[in-house]
């Protein structure tokens, strides 16, 4: 359990606009993570894969509070582990092997913003597809099962409100 990846920036503004992300957003995400430095190391990883997989971070919070309501030791009922609710299966199949990886935040989030990379590529940019795709696949949920509905709809509505918009950058 390493501390999670500390960004670097050549500019001062993507700093300082980083740092206002993440005060903005580490206090929407107290109500469902008290402790702030447990916060600060999830929001911070969170950050760091999103971008790393070339995928919104709006986007990644509204689908892991859609999937697991930040629980890193959330147990879906297939088996699918973490934030993220990856599936063990996957560990197999682009891990090492070792299910109990995916209790590490960081393995788990990467995991999840990989897979997520790759629905969305597979959809062809269509990101309602991608995560019904990810839903159906990681939570092993027939296509057509209403709960995937439920889910999808629950992360886009997440997504909406860890939406962030940099009042600083706005006003230029």
């Amino acid at each position: 359990n390493a501390a999670p990846p500390v960004p670097t920036f050549t500019r001062t503004e993507d700093r300082l606009a980083y740092f206002r992300w993440l005060a903005k957003t580490d206090k929407k995400l107290a109500p469902f993570v008290p402790d702030a430095t447990m916060r600060k190391e999830i929001v911070q990883t969170i950050w760091y894969e999103a971008r790393r997989a070339g995928l919104d971070v709006a986007f990644v919070l509204g689908t892991i509070e859609a999937l697991s309501r930040f629980r890193k030791y959330a147990v879906a009922a297939n088996g699918a582990i973490g934030y993220m609710a990856v599936n063990p299966a996957w560990v197999s199949r682009i891990g090492n092997g070792d299910v109990s990886t995916l209790m590490h935040s960081q393995t788990n989030l990467r995991f999840g913003c990989v897979l997520l990379r790759h629905y969305l590529d597979e959809s062809k940019g269509n990101i309602h597809n991608a995560v019904t795709k990810y839903v159906e696949n990681n939570l092993g949920l027939a296509p057509g099962n209403p709960q995937v509905a439920a889910v999808v709809n629950n992360a886009f509505a997440a997504q909406a409100r860890w939406a962030y918009v940099d009042s600083a950058t706005a006003l230029r």
